[in-house]
Order: structure tokens, then sequence, then C-alpha cells
């Protein structure tokens, strides 16, 4: 088709899946995505400068990451327990230390991520920015206490400033994680948002748990700390095994009881079988049941509200489903009509968003757009001849007006003497147009469309026959899948591409030249036959008046028929 703007960027439109469209993109249009933006930065990154978006970088904050994870949950137990690392354990540990201050030095050599997105490697502004930052949080808290308390010979003289050392290392270490770890894990889950594309309700949904279990660590090691410390009158005491010694209740063992504690107590349950007896353990008791109670209520609607939208569109699917049964119901209608718009409504959600995706696709970069647009509706893209020679803002803007249904073998598409106002494409299956020209004669086959092929735009544009007024009638000749676009969707494409309108003005004079040499030109006439009353497709008119329509339109075909064969 001639005459089409930015000729030079014409293309085929193969079949498409993610990866060809995303090789495309990234060879034609990398000016609206963030990727020809970071290749700029590395290039003018200094030699010893760390990129914060590199993939070694990454990986290193992935292994840190893990490192948290283990320090938050292995210091509060040593602490509170007094449980000392040995052998294998002491060297991880020590080599964990060793990490985390080099990791320090990398953060005064990595860049700086600016809020308008680039980076800087000023290194003066980079020094700055973390000294005023979380260095002091990350100073302290990586600081071996107990290898400098053995190291000026604390540990030597005295149990009490040995232990006294660990205390302050694990304060230290609690404080790590309210402010700098959970930075540190927000980050992670926030990449982690971003790589895996699935329900975030089942991320947030993690996160809350692990927020949970976390909690409940911590509260179990203070609750046994608490009790450790008070030697005659503990609940430690009332539920020893040896109340003589304590001998066969192990570390792990109490663990358990002051983890079950602490969930117990949380979630507001309480059972009774582990109870504070003194005045510390009932002040710590009170402080949690507090806490437990607002945190509990915070999460019982945290997690309904998760689960409502762990699958939004199969709700709002449901809902607008809905809405067409009740429909149904208040009209009255037939079982077998009734079923048809039901299915037509069932098709059409399953191949169109029951988001309102206008909304999100207006507020795209049309090169973006474009490109998700056609991995939306790869199928329609790539089944529809007239797109080949299209450009990709058109075909966007055309696929994006179409509305999808589907039609069952011999059924009626459109009938006969019916008024004008869409032009079909043909996604699968075959459709012929015919035309009854004596009653009670067999109908004349005009054309036979197939996929790809796209019809009912004649009595569209071709005011010299039918003038609005459908002169044939379309019968699908297999089970067929179509979609179609309105007259008034073509008139607002047609203001920035008046070549659709042409295209189809050609393609009506070419469809009615072939029919000629089939019919007799004089039985198109449409003002000798009277023209039925049908509902005209405005805007305002529902979907659903039309798919009634059509169904009674092929019931009657089907009565007809067998009121033939009868005689």
């Amino acid at each position: 088709m001639s005459g089409f703007r930015h000729r030079r960027h014409r293309m085929a439109n193969p079949t498409r899946n993610g990866r060809a469209l995303w090789g495309a993109l990234k060879r034609n249009l990398p000016a609206y995505v963030g990727r020809r933006r970071r290749h700029a930065r590395r290039s003018l990154k200094p030699r010893y400068f760390i990129d914060p978006e590199a993939s070694a970088k990454r990986m290193w904050d992935l292994l840190l990451t893990f490192l948290v994870l283990y320090t938050t949950l292995v210091v509060p137990y040593r602490v509170c327990f007094q449980v000392e690392a040995g052998g294998g354990f002491a060297v991880i540990e020590t080599m964990m230390d060793v990490a985390f201050f080099i990791d320090i030095v990398f953060n005064f050599i990595t860049g700086l991520q600016l809020p308008s997105g680039e980076v800087s490697y000023n290194l003066r502004v980079i020094v700055k920015a973390y000294l005023r930052g979380w260095f002091t949080v990350d100073f302290f808290s990586t600081l071996p206490f107990e290898s400098l308390a053995k190291l000026f010979g604390v540990g030597n003289n005295a149990h009490a400033a040995l232990l006294s050392a660990k205390l302050l290392r694990g304060l230290k270490v609690l404080r790590l994680f309210k402010l700098a770890r959970i930075r540190r894990l927000g980050k992670v889950f926030a990449n982690l948002e971003d790589a895996v594309y699935t329900n975030q309700s089942l991320i947030s949904l993690a996160k809350l748990a692990l927020t949970m279990l976390f909690i409940a660590h911590l509260v179990a090691c203070l609750w046994y700390a608490v009790g450790k410390t008070d030697s005659e009158e503990s609940w430690l005491i009332s539920i020893s095994l040896d109340p003589a010694g304590l001998v066969s209740d192990t570390d792990s063992l109490q663990y358990v009881r002051s983890m079950y504690w602490a969930i117990v107590t949380m979630t507001t349950i309480g059972y009774g079988d582990i109870v504070a007896h003194s005045n510390n353990e009932r002040l710590l008791n009170i402080g949690v049941m507090a806490v437990g109670v607002s945190f509990f209520g915070y999460v019982i609607g945290t997690i309904s509200t998760l689960v409502t939208n762990l699958d939004v569109a199969a709700a709002r699917y449901d809902e607008r489903m809905t809405v067409v049964k009740e429909y149904i119901i208040s009209r009255r209608m037939p079982k077998y009509i009734g079923n048809k718009i039901r299915h037509h409504f069932e098709y059409f959600y399953q191949n169109r968003s029951v988001f309102k995706e206008r909304r999100i696709l207006k507020r795209l970069p049309s090169a973006l757009r474009n490109e998700m647009i056609h991995h939306v509706h790869s199928k329609i893209v790539s089944s529809i001849k007239y797109f080949v020679n299209c450009p990709e803002s058109l075909i966007s803007d055309i696929v994006m007006a179409m509305r999808p249904f589907a039609v069952l073998k011999d059924e009626y598409i459109y009938v006969e003497h019916e008024i004008a106002a869409h032009v079909f494409f043909i996604i699968k299956g075959k459709v012929q147009l015919v035309k009854t020209v004596r009653r009670g004669k067999e109908d004349t086959r005009l054309a036979t469309m197939s996929v790809g092929d796209h019809f009912g735009e004649l009595e569209v544009y071709d005011h010299d026959h039918g003038n609005g007024v459908r002169i044939c009638s379309a019968v699908a000749k297999s089970y067929s899948e179509l979609t179609f676009l309105s007259r008034e969707a073509i008139q607002k494409i047609s203001v920035s591409w008046p070549e659709v309108t042409k295209h189809f003005r050609e393609t009506a004079a070419t469809m009615a030249s072939s029919m000629w040499r089939r019919v007799d030109p004089s039985v198109f006439d449409t003002t000798k036959k009277p023209v039925p009353l049908v509902p005209v497709f405005h805007k305002s008119v529902d979907i659903t008046d039309v798919v009634a329509k059509t169904s009674i339109m092929n019931s009657k075909r089907v009565a007809t028929s067998g009121t033939s064969s009868q005689a």
C-alpha cells in the first residue's frame, strides 16, 4: 500500500515473540530506555571506581545479604544464650567481619546514584555522602568487640567484662539490623520485584512472614535472657526438667520453648503453660503483649488484603461476569441467547485485559507502548495481512481500537439489510459472504475469506453499493475468531492516518468488482427491499444487545432450514 508515512521504517511483521521484539527494540529504539544511559555511564566511569549497577556489584550485595541474615539470626542467639562460636563457625564469622570491612572500603569507591538517575564518580561527593549517612552504623556494627576484648586481656581477667563486651556487640548488631540491615534487605526485595515478574502479593506475603519470624526470634532470645538473669525465680526454673541444675535442658530445647512462648504471646493466644514469675519477666510480658496485639491486628489486616489481591485479574473477571449474568436474568432472556451472550463475554475478557489498559498505555512512551501492544496482541498482529506494510504506531492504534469475538460454525456474523457500521478481521477460521437471490433458493456464494483477510468495508465506504446497509450476509464456515473496528474508531484513527480510510475504500472497490462477476449488480439494489429495524452500532449501545440480535437471527435461520427440510 502506497502513501504511508515513515516509509523508511517499514518492516514486515512475522510471528512475534518476546525475545524477537526485545532484539528489534534494542536495535531500533534504544533512546527511551535506561540501557543506553547505563552504557554511557560505564564508559565515563573512572578506572578504580565501582559501577553500582554492575553485575559483580549485584552479586557482592547478594552475598552480603545472606551474611546479614546469618548475623541477625545468630548474634541474638549467641548473646542471649551465651553460646560461643567454635571450630569452623568461628572462622566463618571472622571472615564475615572481614567481608563487612571490605564492604565499607567499597562504599568509598562506589558510584553515588543521584536522584536524577545519573551516577556520580566524584570521590569527594561520595565520601561526604557516606560519612554523613551509614558509615557510623556500618563501622561500629562491624567492629569485632569480642576479639578486641580478648586482645586487651579482658577475657583473661574477668568473665563479666567479656560478657559486657558481648552484650555491647549484640546491641550494635541489633541496632544495625533496624537501620542498615533493613535498608539492605529492602533493596534486595526491590530488586527481586523488578527481576521476577510474579504476583506482587506473593512477595509481600513473603516479606511479612519473614518479618514475623524475625520479631518472634528476637522476643524468644530476649525472653530467655531475662529468665536467665533471675537465677532464683524465673520461668526456666519452674518448667525445668532438672530444677537442681538444668542439666537436662539443652540450649536448643530452651530456644524452642522461648520461641513457642513468643509466638503464642504475640498472636494473643497465651495458653498459660509458660508464664512469668519475676517482675522483669512480667514487664517483658506486658510489653510483648502490648506490641503483639497491635502487630497481630496489622498482620491480619495485611494478609486479608494481600490474599484478596493475589489474583486481581480473576477477581475483576468474576465481578464483570456476574454483572453480565444479572443482566441476562433481569431481561428474562431465553437460555440459548443467555448462553451465547455469556460465552461472548468470556471470550472477550480472555482476549482483552480486565484492567483499564488504555490508561496504562497512555502513560507510556510511544516506542514502549508499541512493543507492549505487539507482545500482548501478537496473535492479532501476526495474523492480519493488512499489517504487513503498516508502520508500528499505526498497528498499535488499530489493535487497541479492535474488539474481539468468536462465532461457531454456520453462525451469522452479520445479515443482509443490516446497518453497516463495522469492518471485520479474521484471526482464525473461514467466513463466506453469501447473497440470497430468491426466496427458497440456495444462497449464492460471493467470496470466501480466510485468516488474515478483512471484510465488511464494502457497505461502509462504497456509497454506490449498499450506502451503509449490508448487501449480503457473512456466515462462519468453521469456528472462527474475529475482531472488528467500528466506523467511529476508524474515523478517529484516520485523523492521524488518512491512509486507513483510503485503503478501505480501495479494498471496497476491489470487493465490489469481484462480486459483480458472480451476481448481477441489480440484485444488490437495497432500495427495493425494506430495511428491518436493527440496532445501530453507536457508542452508547451495549454490545449485549448486538449479541442478542445476532443470536435471534441465527435462530431464525435454523428454524427456516428445518421447515424447508420437512417440506
